[in-house]
């Protein structure tokens, strides 16, 4: 099993884009948090409550976005949600009246609302091998531990000098500016179905992943808001920063194997775990004595290590469950839900505010209900974790022939799995395989009859049609992986392809570099 992604199979462009939304992600997860609840503090604000706006703007983002901008350029609205972002951020910093507060909140919440689907469709590309996909999102995380420590060191030793948050704030826009629009100069966004949009039917088809959505933007935020009460009512709230920078370690320590464990066991037995321990934190809160020590060592390390393991998890387990050719959409429904979720955290602090300060042994008591309920609905959703048989689909495929839909062949490759000496009697069934192909490739564009599998001795032919042209691979066996990466090949083909096929061009020489989307689609290295 390798440790690390293969690095090599992304362009200089493509990194620049990851870096750049591994940027934008600081923001939009933690480093904004520190600057928003920074701010009603030094405003004096009666509540914490006003963060509610931030949050519920975020699902009103998501939901526009579906109905207005779904359909604009992606890069450019990256682009300005990142600006908004910034400027509402920077803006706050002036200001200490809570109605412009609120306004500013709800102003990043819903650039949040859209820059959060429009950079995990960015993404897309660099989550196409499953059994990497929680290494490479941890790679995000880390990169969110810098930026989260520099911010809290200013909020803390330079709160009155806000020209050095100003500052800090203009570079990591220009960060971002700079790597996505360098970056995108050779990067391609995956193609998306175009569909009416039925909200309610589509919310229903993904029911429980939804739901899980919803806990797990509760725990995200209840976990943020009821530490920042905790700290309130024991007079620590000068020592938030200590409690920030705890936890950015634990980010840049943990996320990578934390990544690399959910690879391992699966999505959701690693997001259980997070809760967990996140409920662990406030569950042993009756029972410490010297409660402000334990709230500035052991509690941020606790939470620290249950936000690593659910926020990894998490994020994979709603990016893998939404179809790619539907992206935009169900992932925006996916984040309407997050924010519902974040918005009841805060809704719930605030209702057992008073009791908890009395009686802390209520919090926990609420929050381990709520997480067995979040456990029942997270072993509704699919685990996206293939399993090892599913792995090993590319060890599975051996040729792979285009044809058009009159049976004409148009290009050819052999796997190198299959350059591997075989021995006679193989070789003989595979040369029928082939055969065998050839012949049904023929009969099906004389009867057009659409066979989806023909079993020949020792292997399988798998076929998909689409609009132009017809794909048959043949492997040792019929894996899910391998029909998705066939349905995706045929898209890249006709996309690549569009002029060569609309003008009926039959000879295979202009086909020639479809190569490149075998390395792109099978992560085959020609």
């Amino acid at each position: 099993m390798n440790l690390l992604p293969n690095l090599r199979n992304y362009s200089i462009y493509s990194w620049l884009v990851l870096v750049g939304t591994g940027v934008f992600g600081a923001f939009t997860w933690n480093l904004h948090f520190i600057i928003e609840f920074s701010t009603l503090i030094n405003s004096n604000a009666s509540s914490f409550i006003f963060i509610i706006f931030h949050l519920f703007f975020i699902s009103l983002g998501s939901l526009t976005y579906i109905f207005l901008f779904r359909n604009l350029d992606s890069f450019v609205l990256y682009l300005v949600s990142s600006i908004t972002l910034c400027v509402s951020m920077v803006t706050m910093l002036f200001v200490n009246k809570i109605w412009l507060i609120s306004l500013l909140l709800g102003i990043a919440g819903y650039s949040i609302g859209i820059g959060l689907v429009v950079a995990h469709y960015n993404l897309i590309y660099f989550f196409e091998d499953p059994k990497m996909g929680a290494r490479m999102y941890s790679l995000a995380l880390m990169s969110i531990a810098p930026f989260m420590i520099v911010e809290a060191f200013i909020d803390k030793f330079a709160r009155n000098k806000k020209w050095i948050n100003l500052v800090f704030l203009i570079l990591i826009l220009l960060l971002i500016f700079s790597s996505i629009l360098v970056g995108k100069r050779n990067f391609s966004l995956f193609a998306q179905e175009e569909e009416e949009v039925k909200l309610f039917s589509r919310i229903g088809n993904y029911g429980w992943s939804n739901l899980f959505a919803l806990f797990w933007g509760f725990f995200f935020t209840n976990t943020y808001y009821s530490t920042i009460l905790l700290f309130q009512i024991y007079d620590l709230i000068d020592y938030l920063y200590h409690f920030v920078i705890e936890i950015a370690f634990i980010f840049f320590l943990f996320s990578y194997p934390v990544g690399l464990l959910a690879d391992i066991i699966g999505r959701r037995i690693t997001v259980t775990i997070g809760f967990i321990i996140q409920a662990l934190a406030f569950l042993l809160l009756p029972f410490i004595s010297d409660i402000n020590s334990y709230l500035l060592i052991f509690f941020p390390l606790t939470i620290g290590l249950g936000f690593t393991f659910s926020i990894i998890s998490g994020i994979v387990l709603m990016f893998e469950t939404t179809p790619k050719k539907k992206f935009k959409l169900d992932f925006s429904i996916h984040i309407i839900f997050v924010g519902l979720g974040m918005s009841s955290g805060v809704l719930l602090g605030e209702a057992i505010k008073s009791t908890i300060q009395n009686e802390p042994m209520y919090l926990s008591l609420i929050l381990l209900f709520i997480i067995i309920m979040a456990v029942v609905v997270l072993l509704q959703v699919n685990e996206t974790l293939p399993s090892k048989k599913e792995l090993s689909w590319r060890q599975t495929l051996r040729y792979i022939l285009v044809f058009s839909h009159n049976g004409t062949l148009l290009y050819s490759y052999e796997f190198s799995a299959n350059k591997l000496k075989l021995s006679r009697p193989n070789s003989l069934v595979l040369a029928g395989a082939l055969k065998a192909m050839t012949t049904l490739i023929q009969e099906m564009a004389d009867n057009k009859e659409q066979l989806k599998i023909i079993k020949q001795e020792e292997f399988s032919i798998l076929v998909e049609s689409s609009t132009k042209i017809l794909t048959a691979v043949i492997a040792t066996e019929e894996l899910s992986e391998t029909r998705e990466r066939m349905k995706l090949f045929n898209q890249e083909f006709e996309f690549v392809f569009e002029d060569v096929l609309s003008k009926n061009i039959e000879e295979q020489t202009f086909y020639l570099s479809a190569d490149q989307i075998i390395q792109k689609v099978f992560g085959e290295r020609t």
